[in-house]
C-alpha cells in the first residue's frame, strides 16, 4: 500500500509508530485514569482495561474480516497477498471515514484503485460493487426485515382491531365483492393467457426462463382463470369449500402470472381479490360441495363470453401468423400453437363441468 500510494519507508514507519502510539495511550488511560472527560456537555469516561481491550479486539476483528471479504473478491490477476492488503484496506478506510462522505462512497473506491494499479479496473469495480451488497446491503436488509417484525409485534395490538374494523365492513358484502371480483380475476387470466409477452419483457423472458416454462405458466394460468370463473358462482352462495380452493388458486395465478410473461399487472387485482377474502372469510360459511351448486343459464352465457372474447382476441394477438392442423402440436414456444392449447383446454373444462353439472343425479 505504501509503494502504491509512493509513500517513503521513513514516512511509513513514522506513520505506522504514531497509530502504534495511539493505540498503547488508549489503553493506557483506559487502565489508568479514573476521571471523566466533559466536552460540551458530553461525559466520556475511562472504559476500563478490560472493556478497552476488547474495542481493540473486537475492531480488530471487524476490520480483518471485511478486509478478508474485499480480499476474496478480488480477480485472481490482482497478484496481493492478504496482508499487504490489509494495508491498503486500512487507508482506504480511513480516508473514507475523514472525508465524511457518507458511506465513503467514491473516496473508498478511489483509495483501493490507487493501491491496485496494474489491475483491471472493471474487475476491481465489480469487486467493490460486490463488497458493498455483502458488507452494506446484506446487513442494511436483514436489519429491515428484523425492524418491521419488531414493530409490527409491538403494533399487533392496533393492527387487530384495524383488521377487526375493516372486516365488520367487508363481510356482509363479501360474497358479492369476492365473487365478482373472481370472475373478473379469471376472465383477465383466461384473456391474459391469449397475449404474447410484451415486447419489452420478451428479451428479459428469453435470457431468464425457458420457453417451455412461460408456455407451461400460460397455460396453467388459463386453466386456473377457468377455474376462478366456476368457483365464483359458489363465492356468491358463500361456499366454504369454494373460498378455501378460491384462495390457493388465486396464489398459484400470481407466480404464473408472473412466469408467464411477467404480467405484474395481474398482481394487484389478484392480490386485492384475497384481501377481500381474507377480510370476508367469515361470510363463507356453507358447508355445501361445490359440486352440489347449479348454474344459471345467464352465468354459462358469462362464462361463455369470456371464453369467446379469449379466443377473439388471440386471434388478434397473432393475426398474419400462417394457419395449420400443426399448429396444435407445435413447439411449446410457437406463440399460435400455445395460444390455441390455452383457449381449447379452458374450454373443455368448463363443459366438463358444466356437463357434469347438467347429468348428474340431483341431490
Amino acid at each position: 500500500a505504501a509503494a502504491a500510494l509512493h509513500l517513503q519507508p521513513v514516512l511509513t514507519a513514522a506513520i505506522g509508530g504514531l497509530l502504534l502510539a495511539l493505540l498503547a495511550g488508549y489503553l493506557l488511560w483506559a487502565c489508568l485514569s479514573r476521571r471523566t472527560i466533559e466536552i460540551r456537555g458530553w461525559a466520556l469516561r475511562a472504559p476500563g482495561l478490560a472493556l478497552g481491550s476488547g474495542q481493540v479486539l473486537l475492531s480488530m476483528t471487524d476490520l480483518c474480516a471485511a478486509g478478508s471479504v474485499l480480499w476474496w473478491l478480488l480477480p485472481p490477476g490482482t497478484h496481493i497477498g492478504i496482508v499487504p492488503f490489509m494495508g491498503a484496506y486500512a487507508i482506504a478506510l480511513t480516508a473514507a471515514i475523514l472525508s465524511h462522505v457518507p458511506g465513503g462512497i467514491g473516496v473508498f473506491e478511489t483509495v483501493i484503485l490507487l493501491t491496485l494499479r496494474g489491475a483491471p479496473v472493471d474487475s476491481i469495480l465489480g469487486a467493490l460493487l460486490a463488497f458493498r451488497a455483502v458488507y452494506y446491503f446484506a446487513p442494511l436488509l436483514v436489519s429491515t426485515v428484523l425492524f418491521a417484525y419488531q414493530e409490527f409485534n409491538a403494533r399487533r395490538a392496533n393492527l387487530a382491531r384495524a383488521r377487526a374494523r375493516a372486516a365488520a365492513y367487508v363481510t356482509p358484502a363479501a360474497p358479492q365483492i369476492a365473487g365478482s371480483l373472481v370472475f373478473l380475476a379469471g376472465a383477465l387470466l383466461v384473456i391474459a393467457a391469449m397475449l404474447p409477452p410484451l415486447a419489452v419483457r420478451a428479451p428479459l423472458l428469453r435470457w431468464e426462463l425457458p420457453p417451455t416454462l412461460t408456455a407451461l405458466a400460460a397455460l396453467a394460468s388459463s386453466l386456473l382463470g377457468a377455474a376462478l370463473l366456476l368457483l365464483s358462482r359458489a363465492l356468491f352462495r358463500r361456499v366454504r369449500s369454494a373460498y378455501r380452493l378460491t384462495t390457493r388458486l388465486l396464489a398459484a395465478a400470481m407466480v404464473a402470472a408472473l412466469l408467464q410473461g411477467l404480467f405484474i399487472e395481474e398482481v394487484p387485482l389478484l392480490a386485492l381479490v384475497l384481501l377481500v377474502l381474507a377480510l370476508g372469510q367469515y361470510a363463507f360459511y356453507r358447508p355445501t360441495a361445490i359440486m352440489d351448486e347449479r348454474f344459471a343459464p345467464a352465468w354459462v352465457a358469462g362464462m361463455c363470453g369470456v371464453l369467446l372474447l379469449a379466443v377473439w382476441v388471440g386471434l388478434l394477438s397473432y393475426h398474419g401468423a400462417p394457419r395449420g392442423d400443426a399448429l396444435w402440436w407445435a413447439g411449446a414456444h410457437r406463440g399460435t400453437g400455445r395460444m390455441l392449447r390455452g383457449a381449447l383446454l379452458p374450454g373443455l373444462l368448463v363443459i366438463a363441468y358444466l356437463a357434469f353439472n347438467v347429468l348428474r343425479q340431483p341431490p
